[in-house]
């Protein structure tokens, strides 16, 4: 029945996931998906991180005159083997803006199954918390569709992939905690969870709480010894990066970045700041621009579930909760906070997806009325997103998400981008 269950999963995402692909053939956030598909060509091309010619438009590093993705490297190690392999079977030149074409392209359909897969991860992860099958679908459907995952999951970025991984470290570690004599699903929440954070440095942060979780499981010398090198592996890769694009194994690809000038960003060490958590934190969850308890309701059942699961101590369930809170606070103290030009709350997507997962928690337990709303609450979520989806695809209005100067003002997602674009 679970196999049953998956290949639906799948087979529904992915129909969706090549609706979403289809639609959006161009690049949407020019600059971010720009460069990753700039590094996967480059290391294709010319077996270099350093980016050349044409190829050093996008969001980029330099160093010693050469131009560098200042995106972490995770998501472009990961795609740049099949990446290879493909242009060899196909026998293109993976070579200036045909190279970079070719790579964002590629991409974009490696999203379309990263995104697929990790939704079936989220339907394993709440099928481990014990909940009946109608609300582990509500679930599914909420963080698909309810929240502004599907607007970002088929574009040329790292999106999917930290969410993916999140969820599948989480999911390997509540399994883990049912049957702790198989100490493979605790080496596999490490590695996912390592990874996840050369896939993105903020997961990092976000994951803090289940490095911890997984810490405390240790109980001999031998496992401590596990941790330690499944846990330096994706450690390995990043240092081996930032040594050959830098000439320091500790120097990040932001300590390089030069942004467009309408850009306020002073440096890496002063984009972080516990003075930006207000403000941060208020645009993310409740301003009209990007909060996603507007844009995504569906999340305030999750919220709803999250103090029933720290009443009942359902402490399997801590580690969800925990992600997704200091994935939302980490990321309320970043100066851009909101994304730049780009539609809801991209940054805090990760806290969005697993909220609205644990809205699966609420609509198990509730009943009559209650359940209705939670299905109103869906559809209303679910039709915000589709309508997202499609105000990214006008330039116009994207160009309005986000004025820079001179306020640092973020549009309102009703009145300024939803009302025009429903008036076309």
């Amino acid at each position: 029945m679970k196999l049953i269950n998956l290949a639906g999963i799948f087979a529904v995402m992915l129909v969706f996931n090549l609706y979403f692909f289809m639609k959006s053939m161009r690049p949407v956030l020019t600059g971010n998906e720009s460069a990753y598909s700039m590094l996967v060509a480059a290391i294709t091309s010319e077996g270099s991180f350093a980016l050349s010619g044409k190829m050093s438009l996008g969001d980029t590093a330099t160093h010693d005159g050469k131009f560098y993705s200042n995106k972490p490297p995770g998501f472009p190690f990961l795609m740049t083997p099949p990446f290879y392999l493909v242009s060899k079977l196909f026998s293109f030149d993976v070579m200036g803006n045909s190279g970079i074409s070719s790579a964002f392209f590629f991409l974009k359909v490696g999203n379309v199954l990263i995104s697929t897969l990790a939704m079936i991860f989220v339907f394993l992860l709440l099928r481990e918390l014990d909940l009946s099958l109608g609300s582990v679908f509500f679930g599914v459907a909420a963080a698909a569709f309810g929240t502004f995952f599907s607007v970002y999951s088929c574009l040329a970025t790292s999106i999917p992939t930290s969410i993916m991984l999140t969820v599948l470290a989480l999911f390997a570690y509540v399994k883990f905690l049912k049957m702790p004599d198989r100490p493979a699903f605790w080496a596999l929440s490490v590695l996912a969870a390592s990874y996840a954070v050369i896939v993105d440095y903020a997961n990092g942060f976000s994951l803090l709480p289940l490095f911890v979780l997984l810490t405390l499981q240790i109980k001999n010398h031998l496992k401590l010894v596990a941790y330690a090198t499944v846990g330096l592996i994706p450690l390995g890769l990043i240092l081996f990066y930032n040594y050959k694009a830098f000439g320091n194994p500790f120097t990040l690809s932001y300590s390089h970045y030069v942004p467009p000038s309408y850009v306020p960003w002073e440096d890496v060490s002063h984009s972080m700041a516990v003075a930006n958590i207000p403000r941060g934190f208020y645009g993310l969850m409740i301003s009209p621009s990007r909060g996603m308890l507007l844009l995504s309701p569906v999340t305030i059942l999750g919220i709803l579930a999250a103090l029933t699961i720290f009443k009942q101590k359902q402490y399997h369930r801590y580690a969800i909760v925990a992600v997704a809170l200091s994935g939302i606070v980490i990321v309320s103290a970043y100066s851009l906070w909101h994304g730049g030009h780009c539609l809801g709350y991209r940054h805090a997507l990760i806290g969005a997806v697993l909220l609205a997962s644990l809205s699966s928690v609420f609509v198990h337990s509730a009943k009559g009325w209650q359940r209705w709303l939670a299905i109103a609450v869906l559809v209303y979520s679910c039709f915000i997103t589709l309508m997202a989806f499609h105000i990214q695809l006008e330039p116009e209005l994207l160009g309005l998400s986000w004025k820079a100067e001179p306020d640092d003002v973020q549009a309102n997602f009703f009145s300024e981008l939803l009302l025009p674009f429903l008036n076309r």
